[in-house]
């Protein structure tokens, strides 16, 4: 027997230690069982085992036996998503070993990384994210690295200062969510990297031009650390960037229009800075951008035709402000998009041509200056899952094309000059009074059940308007003497119908 594959099968209990009387074994696949316990130390006995795939199990625990590393022919080992925990003990003729990718993700291991795995010469791809690691991030002798090297998630408090040095060739390197601080080598410049995710650390100091002009980069990722000055203006055409994600940082100035040459930018997040700038209108020239984040900075202005922004879709991370709060979503659907521009100073109507953006999927432009109605064109979004126009200054009566939006789940349009009746059909009727409060001049369901003919709590100026409406209903109901209090209720509730299970897991665990 050469081969073992029992993936997703229903096995029970642990692992027999006879499995190491099967000298002939070259591939072991017992991914996504049922095992428990420990695993074996006999298994140091399959002297002949290029692959072995023990990930997913989530019965497993325990420590593992350092010897698997010294196995002479393993090239593939992949222990992922168990419970296996304490250190990784040094292991011997870590020289002579052949692995070329070591998958350890997901687990409780702790300590630090054993230098034995720096002496793994055919070593290409090495993941040890989402554990208790600690210690000093030491990249010097991982030079040999050309695929992934993986050490976010942990406790890492430092990395060398020149850290970049040793990584010419590693195409993708992520140290995000630790404790590292410092700066970005200039060293990193010289790198091969796709993809460089050094997301919610202590990084500080401006980011390296080099990074905005590199012509292999795809993804940057520097979101939530403590970057500050301007962001690079001498973007060029080369610029490959698929992902800017600057979220959370200290970056101010303008908007440089260089990020135009970025011509295949997809996601563009730099909400929570400091940026003072007009709306960038020159956005609209990229074809694929899925998600634009611009809150929380100083936009001001009134914002553009969004038409020209196409709005595809993108698998990514970002935060977006949804129901209220913030949200993080690990992973975007292909199909999600979502636009947030709140909390900024941007004025003026809400484009028509906002409605013709019909992939999407959110639409935030909360705590901003805009006034004018709201356009009935974005009845015509009818994808459209979460709007948020709440603390504006619009005003005008509810378009009934709204109504159309029958998947519509978050609605937000509180305080804000809007009056008339709020429409009551298809999923008008399932939104509460905290979707519509802080409008005085707005009546009927779900604010009370007073008719729109009569409210003698509405100033007089607004109560004419609703006389007025074509909505008006003929049947007045008098109260004498009897105070009428709203109370508006603190929370919008949501459901995800048509979003897959695994993001409704996500959205729940944010708020948890």
């Amino acid at each position: 027997m050469n081969t073992i594959y029992n993936h997703e099968d229903e096995f029970l209990g642990i692992i027999p230690s006879s499995i190491g009387q099967l000298k002939k074994l070259t591939w072991l696949n017992l991914a996504a069982c049922s095992f428990s316990g420990r695993i074996p130390s006999s298994i140091a006995n399959l002297t002949q085992l290029t692959k072995l795939e023990l990930s997913y199990n989530m019965g497993f625990s325990g420590e593992i036996p350092s010897s698997i590393f010294s196995l002479p022919a393993l090239r593939e080992l992949n222990l992922s998503w168990n419970y296996l925990s304490g250190p990784i003990r040094n292991f011997d003729k870590a020289s002579s070993s052949q692995l070329e990718s070591v998958d350890l993700s997901n687990n409780e291991f702790s300590g630090h990384i054993p230098k034995a795995f720096f002496q793994l010469k055919s070593l290409k791809h090495l993941d040890v994210s989402s554990n208790n690691f600690v210690g000093l991030v030491d990249l010097t002798l991982f030079w040999r690295l050309t695929q992934v090297l993986d050490y976010s998630n942990n406790n890492f408090s430092s990395v060398f200062p020149n850290f970049t040095l040793y990584l010419s060739y590693t195409s993708y390197l992520s140290m995000s969510k630790n404790f590292i601080s410092g700066h970005i080598p200039i060293s990193i410049c010289n790198s091969m990297l796709s993809v460089l995710d050094l997301s919610h650390n202590y990084f500080r100091g401006p980011i390296p031009s080099c990074l905005i002009e590199s012509t292999r980069l795809l993804v940057l990722n520097l979101r939530n650390n403590h970057f500050e000055g301007t962001f690079p203006c001498n973007i060029t055409t080369g610029c490959a960037l698929q992902t800017i994600d600057l979220h959370g940082n200290k970056i101010e100035g303008q908007l440089p229009r260089g990020l135009s040459n970025c011509s295949d930018l997809e996601v563009l997040n730099f909400g929570g800075n400091q940026i003072n700038d007009t709306f960038p209108s020159w956005l609209r020239g990229l074809p694929h951008l899925s998600v634009m984040v611009l809150r929380s900075n100083q936009f001001y202005g009134s914002i553009c035709d969004m038409v020209c922004v196409k709005f595809p879709g993108y698998q990514d991370t970002v935060d977006i402000i949804y129901k209220g709060s913030e949200v993080s979503f690990e992973r975007i659907l292909t199909t999600l998009t979502a636009i947030d521009f709140s909390n900024n100073r941007l004025e003026g109507d809400i484009p028509k041509s906002i409605g013709r953006l019909v992939s999407l999927r959110m639409l935030n432009m909360s705590h901003n200056a805009f006034t004018g109605k709201i356009p009935a064109q974005l009845g015509g979004m009818t994808d459209l899952e979460s709007l948020d126009l709440s603390c504006n200054q619009i005003s005008g009566e509810i378009p009934q094309e709204l109504t159309d939006l029958t998947f519509l789940d978050v609605l937000n349009l509180s305080n804000n000059h809007l009056v008339g009746k709020i429409p009551q059909s298809h999923q008008f009727s399932t939104f509460g009074s905290s979707s519509f409060g802080g409008n005085a001049g707005l009546c009927g369901p779900p604010l009370s059940k007073l008719p729109c003919g009569y409210s003698p709590y509405i100033p007089g100026a607004a109560a004419q308007v609703i006389k007025s409406s074509h909505h008006v209903d003929v049947v007045l109901f008098l109260f004498a003497g009897l105070g009428f209090g709203v109370g508006f209720a603190a929370a919008i509730v949501v459901k995800w119908g048509r979003i897959s299970r695994w993001f409704t897991a996500t959205v729940r665990a944010s708020q948890t």
